[in-house]
Formats: structure tokens, sequence, C-alpha cells
């Protein structure tokens, strides 16, 4: 199991703000509570979507405790830095340390006694066998109900399967803290419904779902997002159908993905264009076919729907179309590889000693984030097949590529030079005006561009006599 501890101190000036019996108080004396900065929130784990909720509620005023078992992520944010790309987030955090109302700590025993309201978004993943691995929210559970003071609410935001809340973490907390859920303090969970790039935004667009142990805690925790000014809160009818909410969600997602992708290939082996026909189909209203692209990445799509499966097996569902999603959504990256290797021969070259250049690491498009990527993966198997792989990405410097354990060139034109395909892997932005013509002259003809970010017109690369190739487009 993995161990998360915790090691500096809270200013103890904090504890005389303390409001521990909000599930007492009417929703207009919550908000105000909070609003004044008397009522102390607390956001257990500050990755991307944690700071993000962290920061709605310093926007309306409210004065947070960040904690994380990361120590140089903790002195990273509590000095109003921020890791990514998150449009407002650095903004309101400076503001907040401004004006005192906000402090990171990587020690939670000592955060939980000051918080009246306790979030947790600590990440969930799998293990080694695409087993689900829920220890970080287990272990933060524990040490919370350790500290816990009656009359607090804790809101679980972590994606995880059916059934976890009411027989792990509910049962954490009431372990270690000697309360009874629903009795003594309030139990929420509310899953982060939100996508990198666009954290705040969405967080406030999309309705918030929540599930509780009783009454209480659900009209506390409906009155804390209505203040962050958010839309509608939809009220499930337990845990388990909230926790099915979200898992239904990256299971459609990653079902109409691997849809997609398979007519994306029909469309190669047939000669067809997959961009034509979508264009076709999507003009119809009941038709929402999605793009296809190098991989499906993320911390979400390829990981929740196995949380999916194994609950599956709890309840005799065996989710065939589920898994079969998966599976082939996980073999997208070998046939992006299988279109390299391709795509060069058909050029009369080999992928032994070729130089690619691929642009792209971040596992989608306009967001720094290589983490949840199969970049290292591409990489390592074009490596295995003899190619010199060499990477670009405008929101990573070369630097931090090469810190990454990428390899990567000084700049795009460095990337270019001398390479036999170009491999676009994720549509950003900046490459819709990369100058075609600048790539004709750095490349060494004959030379392939692969399109998997669909942000290249096929007729203009072919004007600069490059050879054309992206996934769902076969060769006529």
């Amino acid at each position: 199991m993995q161990r998360h501890s915790f090691t500096c101190m809270l200013p103890s000036r904090w504890g005389a703000q303390v409001l521990f019996s909000i599930l007492d108080m009417s929703p207009g004396d919550l908000e105000e509570s909070v609003k004044s900065g008397k009522t102390i929130i607390s956001v257990v784990g500050l990755g991307r979507m944690g700071l993000a909720t962290a920061c709605l509620f310093l926007d309306v005023g409210a004065t947070v405790i960040g904690a994380d078992s990361n120590r140089r992520v903790v002195e990273t944010v509590g000095s109003g830095q921020v890791r990514f790309a998150e449009e407002g987030v650095e903004k309101i955090l400076r503001k907040a340390i401004s004006e005192g109302r906000f402090k990171a700590t990587d020690r939670l025993s000592e955060v939980v006694p000051e918080a009246a309201v306790i979030i947790v978004v600590v990440p969930t993943g799998l293990d080694s066998r695409s087993r689900p691995d829920y220890s970080a929210v287990e272990e933060v559970c524990k040490q919370i109900g350790k500290g816990m003071r009656e009359g607090s609410l804790l809101v679980l935001e972590s994606t995880v399967g059916v059934g976890v809340t009411e027989l792990l973490v509910k049962r954490a907390l009431e372990s270690a803290s000697g309360f009874q859920a629903g009795k003594d303090f309030g139990l929420v969970y509310s899953p982060i419904r939100a996508s990198e790039g666009s954290a705040l935004k969405d967080l406030l667009s999309y309705p918030r779902i929540v599930a509780a142990t009783e009454g209480r805690s659900l009209e506390a925790v409906s009155a804390l997002f209505r203040l962050l000014g958010g839309e509608a809160v939809i009220h499930a009818s337990s845990f388990n159908a909230a926790e099915a909410e979200k898992l239904f969600e990256n299971a459609y997602r990653d079902v109409s993905l691997a849809l997609t992708n398979e007519l994306a290939l029909f469309c190669e082996n047939a000669g067809l264009d997959w961009g034509e026909i979508v264009r076709m189909c999507n003009s119809q209203p009941y038709c929402h076919l999605l793009v296809p692209g190098a991989w499906v990445g993320g911390g979400c799509i390829p990981v929740n729907p196995y949380f999916l499966v194994e609950a599956g097996e709890y309840s005799n569902a065996k989710l065939r179309m589920v898994r079969l999603a998966r599976k082939l959504n996980d073999q997208l990256l070998s046939h992006t590889i299988r279109l390299v290797v391709t795509s060069l021969r058909d050029c009369g070259k080999s992928i032994r000693r070729a130089k690619v250049a691929v642009f792209g690491a971040s596992y989608k498009a306009n967001v720094k984030n290589v983490e949840y990527s199969p970049i290292h993966l591409l990489v390592d198997r074009l490596a295995k097949k003899g190619a010199e792989v060499r990477l670009y990405d405008p929101f990573f410097t070369s630097e931090e590529l090469m810190g990454a354990g990428l390899p990567a060139a000084r700049g795009l034109k460095g990337t270019l030079e001398g390479a036999d395909l170009l491999l676009i892997t994720v549509g950003h932005d900046e490459f819709k005006s990369l100058s075609l013509r600048v790539v004709s002259q750095l490349v060494r003809r004959p030379a392939v561009i692969i399109d998997c970010g669909h942000v290249l017109d096929p007729g203009r690369v072919e004007e600069e006599n490059l050879t054309y190739r992206r996934v769902g487009r076969g060769v006529h």
C-alpha cells in the first residue's frame, strides 16, 4: 500500500477561525460563514483538479488549507506558483496568498482538526494487472479519521468504483475516528467532472452530482456548491449511483472512441477518407462520431472503465462492450507505429536509421502533461525498430522534455531538420499554423507527414510534394 506522510507546521492563528458544527447550520448561515473565511475548507490533493477546486472556494472569499503528500508540490503551490497551464488558477491563488487566506502543507494530521469541510481529490489509478488501486484514498481517509472533529463534512471527489465510498471510505473514516457517518460527521460523494485546460470553467458549467449519508450533509454540500456560482446540483439516490454516473460517462466516451477508431481503420483499408465521411455522418443530428488519433491517453478514459469492469465482476455483469472498447483503444498506438513503418516503406525508406520527428508529447491537445501520455512508449518502440526520434512540443522547453527522459532537439527547426517523417500526435493549436514550406525545406525528401492531430490541410501538404497520411485516410 502506498503511504502518505505529512511533515510541516501550520500557523496556530488559523485555529481561531474554526467552525465545526456546519451540519446544523442553515444554508444561508453556512454560505456566509464560508465567504467570511470563518469556516476553514481543506482540500486534500493539490493536483490539477484539487487546486482548481481550492481556487473556486478562494475566489468567493473562503479560507482554504491545501494538503498534499508531495513536499515539492506544497512548496510550489504555497509560493503561488502553478506547475501546469490552467486558466485563472494562478491569479486566484496568488491573490488569496497575499490576503492570508491560503496555506499549503504536507502535514495532514494538522490540517484535519482545523477544517470544518474536508474535500478529498487524491489520485486513483490501476496496478500492474490493470486492477483499481484505491490505496491513496484509503490511506488519506485513515489519516483524516484520526484527527477529524465531530460535526465536520467530508466530500470525496476522487473517481472510484461502485461501492468504494460505502465499503472503503466510510469504513476507514469510522474505524479511525470512532464516529458514525451521518450522525457524527457528514460524508458526501461528488465526482469531479472537468477536463484539463478548462477545469475552472467546467467545474462551474457542469451540474454537480452529489450523494450523501443523510439530508443534513446533502443540504450542506448543496449550499457549498451553490455558493461557487455554478450550475444545478443533481442529487443521486445513493453513493453507488453517483459513482456509477462518473464511470458511465467515461465508459461512454471510451466506447465512442473505440467505434470511431475501428471505423477509421476500415476507411484506411477501403481507400476512403474518414474526414469526408464523418462530416456527412455528423450532419445528421443523431450521429456524433468523434475524431480518431494516435492514441487514447489521459488519467480517466484509459483507466476508469477498469473500475467499472471490476464492479461488474461483483454483480455478475460481464460488460463485454466496455472490455472490448478498452482493448481496441489500447491497440491504437500499435497501429500508429505500423502507419509510420508502412508510410516510410511507401517512400522507399526503412524504419531502421530513419529520422522521425514527433510533434506533440502531451496526451491531448493544448495541455502540458506527459504524465498520462503514451509518448514514452511511442518513442521507445520506434527506437527499438531502429529509428532516430526527435521530439518537439510547444508547451515544453527542450530541457523539460529531456528532463522527462524524452529525446528532444533544440526547437522546431532542430527537430525537423533532415527528418524522413513528421508524426503529429496531438492537435495543438500552434501546429495548425505550421509553415508547410519550411517543413518542406527542412525534411529529407521524399518525406511523409502523418497528421494524427488533424491539424493540416491534405491538399496543401501535397502541394509541397510531401506525402500526407493520417489515421482513417486510405491510400488512393
